[in-house]
């Protein structure tokens, strides 16, 4: 997760090409509120698989 930050950072501080730059902070925002939602949502998945896997191997 820190990694995924520290990338996604480091992309964001280089200076892009001019048409991204031109563009891209509009397009942006939405995609990066996506790629969070995903992260999340994986995180959860596979908690909840360990979880499940846990619970399967007790019995």
């Amino acid at each position: 997760m820190t990694l995924f930050l520290l990338v996604s950072r480091a992309t964001a501080q280089q200076p892009m090409g001019p048409m991204i730059s031109g563009s891209m902070p509009m397009m942006g925002w939405p995609m990066m509120l996506f790629m969070w939602l995903f992260w999340v949502l994986l995180l959860i998945l596979m908690v909840l698989a360990i979880l499940w896997l846990i619970k399967q191997l007790r019995k």
